[in-house]
């Protein structure tokens, strides 16, 4: 029986440097999760101002030089933690969405998830809210883009559950098409939201949600709720 000859080396290569790509990548994904985590902890305790390079790395135990090799200001910490805070914000959309019997329930579910995730994730919300006047002061955005394409897979739940609406008869768009309404919720509702967090911080309502906000979103589910196919329409806008 002939003797196979294997030649190492000849395959190895290839696998080795796959994995030390891989072992690379992970290693960058840790460094920016290890700032990322630092930032947010420079935030909470000593508050938006003192969020600069030089701080992240003291507090992540890095050198300035390595800290900007990840982020090269403070910008794009920032931005870093909108990453997070959109995160956050699509996987409590995505929970509340399964919730309701109906596509104008599960409607409400989200909407509410979406208002309570001011008061759940302060920090992540005022992250938003200083994003978004960056990109106002930045480059012009297309139409309809609010909050940078981070936030699209949370117009799609809005989109998802307003179809499903459609579908079963508890929403009523009069033609209008799901997607287009769902951005316009999305910020109308996060109007609301800025609104209500100015008042708090001005002294207003301590309430998870504000009564302005609570009624406001109750006028669109009633503005939207069609005749539904198999569930009273009193019970679905109670």
């Amino acid at each position: 029986m002939k003797a196979t000859t294997v030649k190492l080396g000849s395959v190895a290569p290839d696998a080795m440097g796959q994995d030390i790509r891989e072992r690379r990548a992970e290693e960058r994904m840790r460094r920016r999760t290890e700032i990322l985590n630092a930032a947010e902890a420079v935030v909470h305790e000593e508050g938006w101002d003192a969020l600069t390079v030089v701080r992240v790395a003291r507090r992540a135990r890095l050198s300035r030089a390595l800290v900007y090799v990840y982020f090269r200001h403070r910008n794009d910490l920032l931005l870093g933690i909108r990453e997070r805070a959109m995160e956050f914000l699509g996987r409590e959309m995505v929970l509340a969405s399964s919730l309701g019997a109906s596509g104008i329930e599960r409607l409400g579910s989200v909407l509410q998830a979406v208002a309570r995730f001011s008061h759940a994730a302060p920090m992540y919300f005022e992250t938003l809210l200083r994003t978004e006047i960056l990109s106002l002061e930045g480059a012009s955005r297309g139409s309809g883009d609010f909050l940078g394409s981070r936030a699209e897979p949370c117009r799609r739940v809005l989109a998802r559950v307003i179809a499903t609406g459609q579908r079963d008869g508890s929403i009523d768009l009069g033609g209008a098409d799901a997607g287009l309404i769902a951005g316009i919720l999305w910020r109308f509702v996060y109007g609301l939201l800025q609104l209500a967090a100015g008042r708090r911080k001005r002294g207003g309502t301590a309430a998870v949600l504000d009564a302005s906000v609570e009624q406001a979103l109750a006028l669109i589910r009633r503005s939207l709720a069609g005749t539904p196919n198999d569930l009273s329409l009193v019970a679905l806008r109670a």
